[in-house]
């Protein structure tokens, strides 16, 4: 039996469906009618055996769960409807027309409905869609009376559109699924469950899963099915939180749009009969227009036999929380004990608008410190604050041994500044206390770990000094926060560090000295000259975007060009470091006529990023991309554009790292942003 550590989610609340007087399928049946598919006109003898005529009834019992008669159609498996799948509904494919990738119809399987240049609506399209989606019911409305006016707003007026299809993966490396649009009235929020039977065909192992969702997204959740029974008598379509099953088996989580790529030798063990549960919570957050909101994965594929070891995931929650709305920080420990070895590669938490701080240690406040909340997205650099929207992500690269009966302790810090007092919760005005885990079991097959050139005596403001070439097993001690030692943190005195804290046979020590170190300078800006207060006995040198300027060793320096420049002074022993000074000449986003908001996430990136902005009326839109030497490199846009929001990816993964400029120009008004590219 394989070993897990299934720590369940029992869901307390649900969002309600309303309904509506009309039902879907009425409408759906309407839509048909008025498009003359009732009769020959629209499908005749190349639909592959639909039979849309007769009473409401008949309509309906001919075509819920009924095998098409066109024979590539019938050897996908799909069905004329079957319920909660348009992308394998013979019917929708018919009409769909170009209107979602995942639902053309391919060669073999005949002409679309209506024939010849006719047909339906975008809006008709998408009534037939979403009456499958929620579960091709022949009464009634799951759809819910608001989100179907939203979703009637939407293609009467506009609104906040899907994202874009991605590049799926190569033939033979994977698949991609497609989920949605799910419609939101303005300001509203949901979230639903949704059956999807992978027809894998064999056993397979998936390496890697990359996500692209919409930016209202609060998160997804992907699940299995640990009982294929239980999956055959689940409710097909989106469901509410209230039908989770009860052998449901977390496999990830994704608040961001992330690639998880497993490690070397690891990999999801899929089963080739097995079907997987997709939880997609959503709000929108706009209180003037409605939301369409989707997602896309990607899932990368290989031979079974391929990995030496399965990946296995976890939620450990804590329910027992309870914030007042008094503005003070409130902490809660929930500790969870191993029933058996794990190699840990991956941790992130999970809460809401509360949430300041979220730490994990190894059996207490003063064991190994395994996450700290207080890190960027990646995990990459400690910023000091806790973004609950977008969480670090910790690998542990080489994977941290876990021994049976080792205790975590997760701790998550709150501070409740709203109305009310909150507890644990479904919708993002409650709170949640969750972190998720992703490990191996057994012994763990990678290299054992490299401690990096480590120095006896550190300075008190020197930088964090990375410890391990390829973080391992772990280390203990002052000042130590995941991979790095952090002198400031430790304080000054000798302190021990002790490395592979959880094996007594291979524990080792190091031993560092924190002295005193020198103040940090602080940098000034008059009429475009930066400069510092001179101290003696030290030297100076500038640097701009992170790289040192060649000759700028005075206390005073003219930049020439934009950028982020700061200040390192060095005393015999000791180095301190200014904070950044941006120096920027670019109009502000304020007075550019028309554009109402522009952001670029992530930034600084690598490789690629996300540039979205606002038009409030239509304008002549030039959007290019240059370097810091002012040469056109990119031009993302060149055109009219019409008032509403763009996205644009942003792909720099050819060029070197550094700083380009984003230029925005529109109907002549120039807005420039700083890109840095990592």
């Amino acid at each position: 039996m394989k070993q897990k550590l299934l720590v369940g989610l029992s869901w307390l609340f649900l969002f309600s469906l309303s309904t509506q007087a009309q039902s879907l399928f009425g409408e759906v049946v309407s839509i048909l009618e008025n498009n003359g598919c009732t009769n020959g006109y629209c499908h005749g003898g190349s639909a592959g055996g639909l039979d849309l005529s007769g009473s409401n009834g008949d309509i309906y019992n001919n075509l819920v769960g009924i095998t098409p008669q066109n024979e590539t159609a019938m050897m996908k498996g799909d069905l004329l409807v079957a319920p909660g799948y348009p992308e394998r509904s013979f019917l929708y494919r018919k009409v769909n027309k170009g209107a979602y990738h995942d639902s053309e119809l391919t060669s073999g399987e005949m002409d679309d409905m209506p024939p010849n240049d006719t047909e339906l609506s975008a809006r008709d399209k998408e009534v037939i869609r979403q009456w499958i989606y929620f579960g091709a019911k022949q009464s009634g409305n799951l759809m819910g009376a608001d989100n179907f006016q939203a979703m009637e707003d939407y293609f009467a007026d506009g609104g906040i559109d899907p994202v874009e299809r991605p590049e799926a993966p190569p033939e033979g490396e994977g698949f991609q699924v497609h989920l949605g649009p799910i419609f939101l009235p303005p300001g509203e929020e949901t979230e639903y469950l949704k059956k999807f039977e992978l027809r894998l065909g064999e056993n397979t192992e998936v390496n890697r899963i990359e996500l692209f969702m919409s930016d209202f997204s609060h998160h997804f959740i992907l699940y299995k099915f640990g009982d294929v029974n239980e999956a055959a008598n689940m409710a097909e379509g989106f469901r509410s939180l209230f039908s989770q099953p009860q052998s449901a088996e977390f496999v990830t989580i994704w608040q961001d749009n992330l690639n998880y790529t497993l490690p070397e030798g690891t990999a999801y063990f899929w089963d080739e009969n097995d079907v997987l549960d997709l939880n997609y919570h959503i709000k929108n957050y706009n209180q003037s227009v409605p939301l369409a909101a989707n997602l896309y994965f990607n899932v990368y594929t290989q031979e079974e036999g391929t990995a030496i070891k399965e990946m296995f995931s976890a939620l450990l929650l804590n329910f027992n929380i309870y914030i007042p709305n008094n503005s003070t920080d409130v902490t809660f420990d929930y500790y969870t004990t191993l029933p058996f070895n794990i190699n840990l590669w991956m941790m992130t938490p999970h809460t809401h608008q509360y949430g300041v701080d979220y730490d994990v240690f190894l059996e207490n406040e003063n064991g190994l410190q395994l996450f700290e909340g207080l890190y960027n997205t990646n995990y990459t650099a400690y910023t000091g604050e806790y973004d609950y929207a977008h969480p670090p992500v910790r690998y542990f690269d080489n994977f941290i041994e876990l021994p049976s009966g080792s205790t975590l302790l997760n701790q998550a810090t709150f501070n409740n500044d709203g109305p009310e007092p909150v507890s644990f919760g479904l919708t993002t005005d409650d709170e949640m206390m969750i972190t998720a885990i992703q490990y191996t079991v057994g012994d763990n097959h990678q290299e054992p770990a490299q401690i990096n050139e480590i120095n006896a005596v550190y300075c008190e403001s020197d930088p964090p000094v990375e410890l391990f070439a390829n973080y391992e097993s772990g280390v203990v001690g002052n000042g130590v926060i995941w991979n790095q030692f952090h002198p400031d943190k430790a304080g000054i005195g000798t302190h021990i560090i002790i490395i592979d804290c959880c094996d007594e046979n291979t524990q080792t020590e190091l031993e560092i000295e924190v002295i005193p170190g020198i103040e940090n300078p602080t940098v000034i800006e008059n009429e475009g000259v930066l400069s510092v207060e001179a101290v003696d006995d030290l030297t100076y040198q500038w640097y701009l975007d992170g790289e040192a300027i060649e000759g700028a060793t005075e206390v005073t320096y003219e930049p020439m060009v934009m950028g982020s420049y700061y200040v390192v002074a060095s005393s015999e022993a000791c180095t301190a470091q200014s904070l950044s000074v941006m120096v920027e000449d670019m109009t502000s986003i304020e007075t550019v006529t028309g554009v109402e908001k522009i952001n670029v996430f992530p930034n600084p990136f690598e490789g690629q990023t996300q540039l979205k902005y606002d038009l409030k009326e239509t304008a002549n839109v030039v959007l290019e991309i240059y370097n810091i030497t002012g040469q056109r490199i990119r031009t993302i846009a060149n055109g009219r554009q019409q008032a509403g929001q763009y996205n644009y990816n942003i792909d720099l993964s050819d060029e070197a790292a550094g700083v380009y400029l984003l230029q925005l120009n529109v109907d002549g008004q120039l807005l420039t942003k700083k890109l840095t590219a990592q």
